[in-house]
């Protein structure tokens, strides 16, 4: 009998130890919250399992309606549960199966599903949103549908309210036709085929107000007359309208008023008058609202063009010259002035235009050393600029001579080279053994013009037969249907025929060319009766003087003088007079000295008589009057 008995215990003891576990639960975890309508039960395996058992209820006891039971080869870990109820505390345990045995229960697990879903964009409270925004919520896995309702009223019962569902494919609806200015109130909730989340608390954003302005810059200056205004596209405008105006009421006559759909993000603005002050404002539209206008925001049109070439105070230009602005978008037209005199009056004023597909004019025939003053405008359909200031620029008074050089020793046979000097008519050349260029052995000639190239035949000239050892001189200038220039000289010796290389004499010393004293150039308010005055030159016995009321000294008078002055009288009052210098030592002559101008006075005007107080007068009051006779023509 014991023997049965120690049977029986020894077989219970190793069944017991041999008996197969419950699984170990691993997530959800126990008593966890928040969980999708849609959830994995996960174990962790247990060796020699085959099968698991689940049971899912909402009872602890496991005995509801609601209960839910499956089972799963042991090959997967876990099971998905979908459609669970929204709030609602769930229970659930496993068990372990093999082909010849069950395990205990695990222990009862618990979890609670979400009660509603998230909102997510715009923020709550959130200002300035565009009129087309989308509300955002975050999904959540085991919800097939979302449901919205967007409001002018927290509580959800305007005649405004709107309503959208969507699936599980989206996380967001798109609403349009905000109204401008407008709080709105929305919330959501999540559903799936057995249940319906409760409605999320309301969030509240406000739709923006009105739009904003880009460009020109608030205050902008020097803006071109044909401008695009521009403003800040926002989602959900279809239209934008603009107003531009020289009053900042938007009530003059010259009210412009332009709108676009909202494939643009600006509009051009045409013919704006020069120097005038703008204010423009914008807003935007939609099918259902329109916001407010902006801010008028001002700007200023460019009064006038500028200059670019040449610059101001060029000196040595060709007698052809481009005169070029810095074009602006909106001109049509540009308009200049070139002419010899400041105040662009004078009878060699001439005018040009041109339409803008050009920025430039080229003006012909410019008289040799002469100061030019030029100005330009722009103009278009409603208006003219100011002139721009006046700027200067000196044509060349000589060309420049190439070869050969002052004092070179060259073959009885030579070639003399000059550089061009665009758009002349012709070049003319003289070669003399004086720099008077009278004698027997002068030679000249004329070379019709080419083009502007240095080296084409037009600036060259082959000589031959000249003397031996003999110092030549050599001059040239250009020639336009306007002026002549003045003579470029230089001089050369030929070598000897038996040494070939050294002079039969030695070069002349020719006189200096004078430099000018006074009257100082450009003075002004100079006497009628003047002395002109220049330095003494080297080599010279005698000066040439010449003065005239034209820079071309056309009409000019001249005088010569064994000393380095000379005295005139009776000269015109209020005019302007140029002069030059030019020495001799009897048989050569100096090139002549710089070009000077001065004005002489006006009338003089009378003394003024002092009437009262009288000369000497004592005991006057403090305040009294000064008083004196009136001079003729007296300004001040």
């Amino acid at each position: 009998m014991k023997k049965s008995i120690l049977i029986i215990i020894a077989t219970f003891i190793i069944s017991s130890v041999l008996a197969i576990e419950p699984p170990n639960q691993t997530s959800p975890t126990n008593e966890a919250t928040d969980i999708n309508p849609q959830v994995s039960l996960m174990i962790d395996h247990v060796a020699g399992a085959v099968y698991y058992d689940f049971q899912l209820d909402t009872s602890a006891n496991f005995d509801s309606p609601e209960l839910i039971e499956f089972t799963i080869d042991a090959i997967y870990w876990g099971k998905t549960v979908s459609y669970l109820r929204f709030e609602e505390k769930y229970y659930w345990k496993v068990r372990t199966r093999t082909d010849t045995e069950t395990s205990d229960w695990s222990g009862t697990w618990n979890f609670i599903v979400m009660t509603t879903i998230t909102l997510s964009s715009p923020a709550n409270a959130s200002t300035n949103i565009n009129s087309q925004t989308a509300i955002f919520i975050n999904q959540r896995t085991g919800i097939d549908f979302y449901d919205y309702q967007i409001d002018t009223s927290a509580n959800f019962d305007s005649p405004l309210l709107e309503e959208y569902s969507h699936n599980d494919d989206y996380s967001g609806k798109t609403i349009s036709d905000l109204r401008f200015g407008q709080k709105y109130y929305w919330r959501a909730r999540g559903r799936h085929a057995v249940d319906t989340t409760e409605w999320t608390e309301a969030w509240n954003f406000t739709v923006m107000t009105t739009i904003s302005q880009s460009s020109p810059a608030n205050g902008a200056t020097n803006v071109n007359p044909q401008t695009a205004i521009y403003i800040n596209p926002r989602t959900g405008i279809d239209f934008y309208d603009y107003q531009i105006d020289t009053s900042a009421n938007f009530d003059s006559p010259l009210l412009e008023e332009h709108s676009h759909n909202d494939d643009y993000s600006g509009k051009s603005i045409y013919d704006l008058r020069f120097g005038q002050k703008y204010y423009w404002r914008a807003r935007g539209r939609h099918a259902v609202d329109t916001t407010e206008w902006t801010e008028a925001w001002d700007f200023t049109v460019m009064t006038t063009i500028t200059q670019s070439s040449p610059t101001n105070g060029a000196t040595n230009q060709n007698p052809q010259t481009a005169i070029y602005i810095n074009p602006r978008v909106g001109i049509d037209f540009y308009d200049y002035q070139v002419d010899t005199s400041a105040n662009f009056n004078s009878s060699l004023l001439e005018e040009h235009s041109h339409n803008d597909d050009y920025s430039g004019k080229t003006i012909y025939d410019l008289r040799f050393g002469q100061k030019y003053y030029w100005r330009a405008r722009g103009r278009h359909l409603v208006d003219t600029t100011e002139w721009t200031g006046a700027w200067e620029f000196t044509v060349t008074e000589t060309l420049t001579l190439s070869s050969p050089n002052n004092g070179d020793y060259v073959w009885t046979g030579m070639t003399i080279n000059w550089n061009s000097m665009p758009s002349v008519n012709f070049y003319q050349y003289q070669i003399d053994t004086a720099n008077t260029f009278n004698s027997n052995a002068l030679l000249e000639g004329q070379e019709d013009y080419i083009n502007s190239s240095s080296s084409n035949s037009d600036t060259e000239e082959y000589i031959n037969d000249l003397y031996f050892g003999q110092t030549y001189y050599w001059r040239v200038r250009a020639m336009h249907n306007n002026d002549t220039c003045e003579w470029t000289m230089r001089s050369f010796i030929t070598k000897n025929y038996v040494t070939l290389n050294t002079p039969a004499n030695e070069p002349l010393n020719l006189p200096e060319i004078p430099i000018l004293s006074s009257p100082e150039n450009e003075a002004i308010y100079q006497p009628i009766n003047i002395t002109f005055d220049w330095e003494d030159a080297a080599n010279a016995i005698e000066y040439i003087i010449e003065y005239a009321d034209n820079p071309l000294f056309s009409s000019s008078i001249q005088n010569t003088n064994d000393v380095s002055e000379y005295s005139v009288s009776g000269l015109i009052l209020d005019q302007i007079y140029y002069w030059r210098v030019y020495s001799t030592d009897g048989t050569n002559i100096s090139q002549w000295s710089e070009i000077w101008s001065f004005t002489t006075g006006t009338q003089p005007l009378s003394m003024p008589i002092l009437v009262s107080p009288v000369n000497a007068v004592i005991n006057q009051e403090l305040t009294l009057d000064l008083d004196w006779n009136s001079v003729t023509n007296a300004t001040t």
